[in-house]
């Protein structure tokens, strides 16, 4: 994908991801962003793994020059299913050289997103993923 250019400044257009698996336990640690454009506005998918990967839901999406700015909520439901808390958080970014580094202060600690040429985490509505072969082992 190449450099997306639209009123509010550039960026690279694609999937960036730390997102690996523990040799120890096969479980699914780090995270995922999914940025593309949509008409001349972004949207980003985010993906959250701790043992496994959820999508969390984005909004406000604003990309300034080098900078990404979003919401993401963290949803968490009882066993049957039913929402019952979702907490608002805003994350922010700055990309460079084919890498972005983003963080939400008080719940993810800055993380360096490499370019991926696919998607680490297999697409879902939300739940835990399934890995396609081969992922990155962490380490």
């Amino acid at each position: 994908m190449a450099m997306v250019s639209h009123p509010q400044g550039s960026f690279d257009d694609g999937v960036y991801s730390n997102v690996c698996l523990s040799a120890e336990t096969q479980d699914q640690g780090g995270i995922e962003l999914q940025i593309r454009t949509v008409g001349r506005q972004p949207s980003v998918t985010l993906k959250t793994c701790q043992g496994g990967c959820w999508e969390q839901p984005t909004s406000e999406v604003v990309v300034r020059k080098d900078r990404i700015t979003f919401l993401a909520t963290d949803q968490a439901f009882d066993e049957k299913g039913n929402l019952v808390a979702a907490t608002i958080h805003r994350f922010t970014g700055r990309f460079r050289a084919g890498a972005l580094v983003v963080e939400s202060p008080g719940y993810y600690p800055p993380q360096r997103l490499t370019k991926q040429r696919w998607p680490a985490v297999a697409p879902s509505a939300s739940g835990p993923s399934d890995w396609p072969t081969p992922i990155r082992r962490c380490g």
